[in-house]
């Protein structure tokens, strides 16, 4: 089975996540809240399935505590 990659779902896919999920991932969850929290911002970072916003994506990046990419 094909599956067709779309940025605009992936990006809504891991604001669902970051917004509903808990500090940490649960064995019923995919991601934890910061694994979610990081993709959501390098999604605004780099404008996957959303717009560039580096505010956006630094506050999410804050929020998440995992900086791992330079933000600058």
């Amino acid at each position: 089975e094909v599956v067709e990659k779309s940025p605009r779902r992936a990006f809504e896919f891991f604001m669902t996540a970051a917004l509903r999920y808990d500090r940490e991932r649960r064995p019923d969850q995919m991601y934890s809240f910061r694994e979610a929290a990081y993709e959501v911002a390098r999604c605004h970072h780099h404008g996957i399935g959303t717009d560039v916003d580096k505010g956006l994506s630094r506050i999410w990046m804050a929020e998440g505590k995992a900086i791992r990419i330079n933000l600058k």
